[in-house]
């Protein structure tokens, strides 16, 4: 039985958040790939989308509809009072 989870990856272009991304890819996950910077190599089949964490929409539309997530984002921080779903699982 397979449970394929809907994942967004806040920083997920840099040295933690790129892993986190190669590694839910290939377990079968969707991933959504927040960050402020292009990835070196995109993956096919992950969604790629560039702002900042301190934009409070920006980050609320990264992680809508998302199962569960992932912050490896330098900006962490601010992250802790601007993600208002609190269904949304969001590991620090």
């Amino acid at each position: 039985m397979s449970c394929r989870s809907r994942i967004t990856v806040i920083g997920g272009t840099g040295y933690a958040g790129s892993n986190i991304v190669r590694e839910a890819h290939a377990r079968g996950h969707d991933i959504t790939s927040f960050s402020r910077s292009e990835p070196e190599t995109r993956l096919d089949g992950v969604t790629y989308r560039r702002g900042s964490a301190f934009d409070t929409a920006a980050v609320a539309d990264a992680v809508a509809g998302a199962d569960g997530g992932s912050n490896r984002s330098s900006q962490h921080w601010c992250l802790r009072t601007t993600v208002a779903r609190p269904s949304l699982r969001l590991a620090f």
